[in-house]
């Protein structure tokens, strides 16, 4: 029995520190290389790049051309977005339109997110994934 509960608290001991190395490593800003939402792909534009940067329980970015902002949670692999807020302006070209459409779709319904490398968001007909930004990049402007 005793055997149990040590491997047990073992076991729990492991999983949180995983748990909070791998919410530290996903802190940082990332850029979309590629997206799908319901098999279809998404629009990757150098002018105007997908974003997304998670600190500390907050959640950022560009959507390729809106900024968005709110917050974020994990719990292991799941990922749940609170309320995000976006700005509302127009860009050109009308791709950098649709594809700020299509991640504003597929981030609501983001629900597991993972690391290898790249960061890869997925959800209900979705996969997003992300490269790491280096620090000082300035890949919005």
């Amino acid at each position: 029995m005793w055997k149990i509960t040590l491997l047990t608290a073992l076991g729990l001991i492991g999983t949180a520190c995983l748990g909070s190395d791998f919410a530290d490593s996903v802190e940082g800003s990332w850029q979309m290389i590629s997206g799908t939402v319901d098999r279809k792909e998404t629009p990757i534009l150098e002018s105007h790049p997908i974003t997304i940067e998670f600190e500390a329980g907050e959640v950022s970015g560009t959507a390729s051309c809106n900024g968005y902002g709110g917050s974020y949670e994990l719990n292991g692999s799941t990922v749940t977005f609170g309320d995000l807020a976006m700005t509302e302006m127009a860009c050109s070209p009308q791709e950098a339109m649709e594809a700020e459409a299509m991640f504003a779709d597929a981030i609501i319904r983001i629900d597991t997110i993972s690391l290898d490398e790249q960061l890869t968001l997925t959800g209900n007909g979705v996969e997003m994934v992300f490269e790491a930004l280096e620090a000082g990049s300035d890949a919005g402007s």
